[in-house]
């Protein structure tokens, strides 16, 4: 239920960006989750590139990869 909730916070979160860039950003890294969701199977290495890519999308959490990554 984990990507489910995912899914739904970045709705959430799409719905109340007024920025087109980033809108679009986080459509095409919702698509990366929707993509694992019905895949069905675990794929650890295509989560961890999609949390890497999310990580970069702010200044303050990108410093925090190294951490967050390791």
């Amino acid at each position: 239920r984990t990507y489910e909730r995912v899914l739904r916070l970045t709705d959430l979160t799409i719905d109340a960006t007024e920025q087109a860039t980033f809108r679009r950003e986080l459509l095409r890294w919702r698509d990366g989750i929707a993509e694992l969701y019905l895949g069905g199977r675990p794929a650890p290495e295509r989560h961890r590139e999609l949390l890497h890519v999310l990580l970069l999308m702010s200044r303050e959490a990108a410093r925090q990869r190294a951490y967050v990554l390791a």
